[in-house]
This record gives structure tokens, C-alpha cells and sequence, in this order.
């Protein structure tokens, strides 16, 4: 029951971190029956990630990294991932309406262009970065942003009708939760040559990446209904195109100053980029 004397504009998603009550916009704060409040940023976004919940002080992308990766995105490198993530969705969405989650956001280059294809739905994401969040508020007004954390997603239960999920950590109990009977989860994880070249460049000897088994992790509740690869080249050209790639990677907390220096040295490189799109469909 909403407050007394409040007027209450319901987020149709959103819920309590503390008691998991819906949440409701009052004034500019989010709050719910229990009167737990959270205001909303002057950016647009609320910070529904408790302190005490927390594994460091400013966890995720810091601003620096945050730039990099929006440079890189900005740049049309991963245009084709976006044109497979689109297809794939559109093509198995029964109604393009009702709301959707992109989970693990980043700075939210994906979940706008998204949006701008399903403009009948409501979008919401999620980083537990702040100054990814920030930046996800410059690039649309008409998602629901939130600092928030995949472990315990803030939102209510049966809410989505899909997840996006690029190269971010997959919480089945909490996408089970969140999801509508029939809902999509699409997860999208690095393939075997993923940046092969860019790890050639840095480090002497390279292994193929072992690729994530989305698919043998499936509980029974889910249903796998596609899969697809997305491969292609692109070429980078100067350091600060290298460097911003490299600090959308985990070799950005790995490589010592001489393998960066390695890198930089070069003038252009091509790299191929290589990704696996799985689709599933949670089950009644």
C-alpha cells in the first residue's frame, strides 16, 4: 500500500534492496512501504547497492576505464555483436513489450541502441560501477538505470520478459527470480580466438581462451533455444585506440609496463573479435 499522502509513481520493476517491497517514485526518491528511501541521483540513476553489500569502496569500472570502453564502443568496433544481439532477440521475442534487463551494463552503449530497437519496452539496467552508471545517464533518459550488483538484483519477481547479458557473471537463481514464465536470457561470452591477436602483441605465450560453459551450467528451469557465433576483424589504429581496448580486458590489470610499452609501440593492429550468443528460455 502506498504511503499516506504520497503520490506514488510506480516503477513497475524496481524493488527494496533491504525488504524487497516495489518501489515507488516520491518526489525524488525511490521509496517503499517500509519506508526505505533512496534518492535519485541529479543524473537520473538510483544507487539501490548498500554499503554493507559492497567488496570494495568503489567496486567495478573506475572513470577512467569507463571513458576508454565508451571511446572504443563509440568507435563502431562491435557494431556487428550489436546487429547479432539485436536479430537474435527480435527474431524470438514473441511480443516486442513489457520490460527487459540488460544486466552488467557497463557505460550502456549496448542497452541504448537496444532500446532504440524495442522502443515498446521498458528498459532497465543495472553495473555495480557508479561512474558507468553516470555515463549510462548521458546516453538515455528512457531507461531505468540503477547502481546495483547481479547477485541480488534489485528488481521485482516475474518482472522481464528477457536479460541481456554481455560478458557479465550470471546469477541463475536471481535471472529465475526476476524472469517471466517464457522470459529470454541471452548470454553473450568470449570464444576461443576472442582478441587472439591483442594477446599475441602483449605476451609471449598465448593460450586459446577457454570458453564459458553457459549451456552445461543450465538448471532445469531453462531451455536452450539458440546459438550463434559472431566472428570478424576490425583494425585499431594508434595507442590510445590500443590502450582503450586493452582496458575493457583483464589483461588492463595483468601486463607490466613493459608489455604495454610492446603494445603501444605499434602503429595499427588487427585483432579478431569472437563471441558466442546462447538464448534460453525459462520454462513454467
Amino acid at each position: 500500500m502506498p504511503l499516506a499522502g504520497s503520490s506514488f509513481a510506480h516503477s513497475a520493476g524496481w524493488q527494496c534492496p533491504h525488504c524487497q517491497e516495489e518501489l515507488a517514485l516520491v518526489g525524488n526518491s525511490w521509496q517503499c512501504i517500509n519506508r526505505h528511501s533512496f534518492d535519485r541521483a541529479k543524473q537520473g540513476y538510483v544507487n539501490l547497492l548498500p554499503s554493507h553489500r559492497k567488496q570494495s569502496k568503489q567496486p567495478g569500472d573506475n572513470a577512467e576505464m569507463v571513458t576508454a570502453r565508451s571511446r572504443f564502443l563509440g568507435g563502431g568496433h562491435y557494431q556487428p555483436l550489436l546487429l547479432s544481439i539485436t536479430s537474435m532477440l527480435k527474431t524470438h521475442l514473441a511480443e516486442a513489450n513489457g520490460s527487459w534487463l540488460d544486466a552488467g551494463c557497463g557505460e550502456g552503449w549496448y542497452t541504448a541502441a537496444l532500446q532504440q530497437q524495442l522502443p515498446a519496452m521498458q528498459g532497465f539496467a543495472i553495473d555495480i560501477s557508479k561512474p558507468a552508471i553516470g555515463a549510462c545517464c548521458r546516453r538515455s533518459k528512457s531507461i531505468q538505470w540503477a547502481v546495483a550488483s547481479v547477485a541480488d538484483v534489485p528488481l521485482c519477481d516475474h518482472t522481464m520478459s528477457f536479460i541481456l547479458s554481455v560478458f557479465s557473471r550470471i546469477d541463475w537463481g536471481q535471472f529465475e527470480r526476476i524472469l517471466a514464465n517464457e522470459g529470454l536470457l541471452l548470454a553473450v561470452t568470449p570464444g576461443q580466438h576472442h582478441l587472439l591477436e591483442l594477446r599475441q602483441a602483449i605476451y609471449d605465450e598465448v593460450r586459446l581462451h577457454e570458453e564459458e560453459k553457459v549451456l552445461k551450467q543450465l538448471p532445469e528451469s531453462f531451455q536452450c533455444v539458440a546459438t550463434e557465433r559472431c566472428e570478424f576483424s576490425f583494425t585499431l589504429e594508434g595507442s590510445e585506440q590500443m590502450l582503450d581496448l586493452l582496458a575493457m580486458t583483464p589483461h588492463y590489470w595483468h601486463i607490466n609496463p613493459e608489455q604495454k610499452q610492446r603494445l603501444i609501440a605499434r602503429k595499427t593492429l588487427t585483432t579478431r573479435a569472437d563471441f558466442k550468443l546462447e538464448l534460453v528460455r525459462k520454462q513454467h
